[in-house]
């Protein structure tokens, strides 16, 4: 049985997809997904010297992934098994299956045998979708003696093959660190992110998570998970101290380009009795990121100042040519944020650089219309 694909199987007897007796089986570049058996496995193998290569078996709701029945000979090499229950073998399988104590060329853990035993990361398995996606761990992972893929690639895992000569994405975000600062406990202060996809595939958002999530809190629409090539999304992050310390977090943004982790940071403080109440006074100069970013055509430039005096925020394009002077006045010390309207400017590439006193500092914008 090659490239077969079995999905949503269920046995009130024994193997929820195959019950294979008596017979010399062997299974090549297979998909099981979602089976269930009253009385034990996906495959039940009883009396068979079963040969598994480049299948994948996953989320057997009950009965565990495969049940061995007196089954001597058997080979199971090169497959991925995820999320069977209760467990991913039952009975006398091949000695030292399941046990992860090497990784395979992808660098990823796996038996003696080159199986691995990670999400398989399939397109859409709620719809029936099982194909791979790009971050998939059995992309390039399967027997590489068998034939190559369609994309002259080493064999996938899986009946479905991730084409990579198709069309890729490109994700972008628009700063490698969100630095909150300093904030008061009770208060709370929040900064925008965009996510950009510049590739000509389709970008697909799978999680975007932290560690802590009662200090840092994330904001974006889930509906949002797909972005198309030359789009993008917002999200926003809130910083809410609980105590006066600091607080250090990695952001991950876990999708079908390159994992994205970013760090976030930030200071909860109080006030002392004997402090200066002018809350709004930074303790420091800063010129935060854009948001949005990329934009069209407007985007917001924000910065503390922590002396009063001549400033000057002005944009320039690749070229070190002025195309907008945003500020140049004296400003008061403080918070202050600036809109920039790109309306008469070409997509692409510009810098905004503020110079206030002794601080100077740049952000780079990206205008797509």
């Amino acid at each position: 049985m090659e490239n077969c694909f079995f999905y949503g199987n269920y046995s009130d007897n024994t193997g929820g997809a195959l019950h294979v007796e008596g017979s010399e089986l062997e299974l090549i570049n297979c998909t099981f997904h979602n089976s269930h058996s009253n009385m034990g496995g996906t495959i039940y193998c009883h009396s068979t010297p079963m040969v598994m290569l480049n299948t994948i078996i996953s989320n057997t709701s009950s009965g565990n992934g495969i049940v061995f029945a007196y089954s001597s000979g058997t080979s199971i090499s090169y497959c991925d098994f995820y999320d069977n229950n209760p467990s991913n073998f039952l009975g006398s399988g091949p000695s030292g299956l399941g046990n992860v104590n090497s990784t395979n060329a992808n660098g990823d853990p796996c038996d003696q045998y080159y199986n691995i035993f990670l999400q398989p990361m399939f397109a859409n398995p709620v719809q029936g979708d099982c194909h791979l996606t790009a971050g998939s761990p059995c992309v390039d992972a399967g027997d590489p003696s068998l034939p190559l893929d369609p994309d002259s690639t080493v064999s996938d895992i899986g009946r479905f093959f991730y084409d990579q000569s198709a069309v890729l994405p490109d994700i972008e975000v628009s700063a490698d660190t969100l630095d909150f600062g300093e904030v008061l406990l009770g208060e709370c202060e929040t900064m925008g992110l965009t996510i950009s996809n510049l590739g000509e595939g389709e970008l697909m958002i799978y999680d975007i998570s932290c560690a802590l999530i009662d200090i840092f809190t994330i904001e974006w629409d889930e509906a949002d998970t797909i972005i198309a090539p030359g789009a993008s999304i917002n999200i926003s992050v809130t910083f809410e101290p609980a105590e006066e310390i600091e607080y250090a977090d990695v952001l991950t943004i876990d999708n079908n380009d390159e994992l994205v982790e970013m760090t976030l940071w930030g200071c909860g403080i109080t006030l002392g009795i004997n402090d200066n109440p002018v809350l709004n006074q930074p303790a420091e100069y800063r010129f935060k990121a854009p948001y949005p970013n990329p934009f069209n055509p407007k985007t917001t430039l924000q910065f503390n100042l922590r002396e009063a005096g001549h400033t000057a925020l002005i944009v320039y394009d690749t070229q070190g040519q002025e195309v907008a002077r945003l500020l140049d006045s004296w400003m008061a010390e403080g918070a202050h944020s600036v809109s920039f309207d790109a309306s008469a400017l070409p997509s692409g590439v510009y810098f905004a650089r503020l110079h206030s006193g002794n601080f100077s500092g740049a952000r780079k914008l990206l205008l797509i219309k």
